[in-house]
């Protein structure tokens, strides 16, 4: 691990942010909470880690991760991080395409960021993020285009990352950290709930939820831990 953050604390603490997920869930009515934290990509890697092993255990206090949503819900939004953010529940398939694609492009252009973080982890984070969800938006457009070209979002995308754009160091990882770690639960959120209340019309949407839930899951979890230890 690299050198420990320093002790100054943001107004969105990593307890902050857990909490505002969680009163989103419960906003939402009807969810149970669980945690999907440990899940490993298809190869049998976490991220971080060795082939086959597992991401450490520790956990957020305070925190839990939102579990299945009921149908129906719609987009509702709660105030989190001092601001208004959305609580993505899709009404449907195309609007779950719709919003994740800002919400994709929003965490690629975060994540560039990191090739100034001076640890390594965070700048191999940063890559796989924009690896991974580039591939992602590059099928969603397609899938849009072909699909859905006369639909709109339910709602307009509301940003949910800073602008990184002036920070640097310990500032720039940890405001990263705490504001990505909320990121990927919207997108959890958004990814659970389209397929549980099985509003998928492509088989390949659901895989995309799917990679969605597996892959974010285990970035939440490294991320979390990442700041239990530098804090």
């Amino acid at each position: 691990m690299g050198p420990p953050l320093g002790r100054q604390r943001r107004a969105g603490s990593p307890k902050r942010v857990a909490a505002a997920v969680l009163a989103a869930a419960v906003t939402l009515g009807g969810c149970s909470v669980d945690s999907p934290m440990g899940e490993r990509h298809r190869s049998g890697r976490t991220l971080g880690g060795t082939p086959g092993s597992a991401m450490p255990g520790s956990a957020m206090p305070g925190s839990a991760m939102p579990g299945a949503m009921g149908g129906g819900l719609g987009m509702r939004a709660v105030q989190g991080m001092g601001g208004m953010h959305a609580t993505m529940a899709p009404r449907d398939e195309a609007d779950y395409l719709l919003t994740m694609l800002p919400h994709h492009r929003e965490a690629i252009v975060a994540a560039e960021s990191l090739t100034r973080s001076p640890h390594p982890e965070l700048r191999r984070l940063g890559r796989a993020i924009r690896t991974s969800q580039s591939r992602q938006v590059r099928m969603m457009e397609r899938w849009v285009a072909r699909w859905y070209p006369q639909e709109t979002p339910s709602i307009d995308y509301q940003p949910m990352m800073s602008d990184l754009t002036g920070l640097s160091g310990d500032e720039l990882d940890r405001t990263f950290l705490t504001e990505m770690v909320h990121h990927h639960m919207m997108a959890v959120m958004m990814s659970r709930h389209l397929v549980r209340a099985g509003l998928v019309r492509h088989p390949v949407v659901a895989g995309l939820a799917e990679s969605v839930i597996r892959e974010q899951s285990a970035e939440i979890r490294l991320m979390r831990q990442w700041l239990l230890q530098w804090s």
